[in-house]
């Protein structure tokens, strides 16, 4: 390494130590809101009926994880009942450069995987869509995209709701709500 090479990186390492610091502490401090879905759950599932009220279709477990020193959180359902019913494992984590959380869900019947993206609401509450990443779910000669919204708003218990669109967020559908409820 020549003596110019050398000195231009000891001007700009203090800046990358600075820059990566700041970096993980943001990355840490957003996650740090997740970390309360970190334990054992019991989910009970209910689907939203066509005669517009909610109907429970399963139950199972969920175990959510905090990984990669803090900057996850990721887990997976199991003991599904009915047996055959769907099984979801997803990922949770905060992209510091575009400012946004993001989500990979992997469901056990279609394999699919969608990403989705967003940030609190005023109420305090993750809400995310996968319209900007565009893993729409093809149906019926059209496509739909989700909504997801975490509410933590009682002590041991998390809801997240799932709601559809086929206009691209213009107009929201209920679909699904999960109940977690803290082992």
């Amino acid at each position: 390494m020549t003596l110019r090479k050398l000195f231009k990186l000891l001007l700009i390492l203090p800046f990358i130590i600075i820059y990566t610091a700041h970096g993980q502490s943001v990355v840490h401090e957003r996650v740090d809101a997740l970390n309360l879905l970190v334990g054992d759950w019991n989910v009970e599932q209910f689907t939203y009926a066509a005669n517009g009220e909610w109907q429970k279709t399963s139950t199972s477990k969920m175990n959510m994880v905090s990984g990669l020193s803090g900057v996850m959180v990721s887990g997976e359902s199991c003991d599904m009942m009915p047996k055959g019913a769907m099984h979801l494992e997803l990922t949770l984590t905060y992209d510091q450069f575009r400012r946004t959380y993001r989500m990979s869900v992997i469901d056990s019947i279609y394999g699919l995987m969608d990403i989705y993206e967003g940030n609190m609401n005023s109420d305090g509450h993750l809400v995310m869509t996968n319209i900007k990443s565009d893993t729409h779910f093809p149906y019926e000669n059209d496509i739909m995209h989700f909504r997801f919204t975490f509410n933590d708003d009682e002590a041991d218990k998390i809801t997240f709701s799932i709601e559809q669109t086929s206009t691209r967020g213009e107009t929201w559908a209920p679909m699904l709500n999960y109940v977690m409820t803290k082992l």
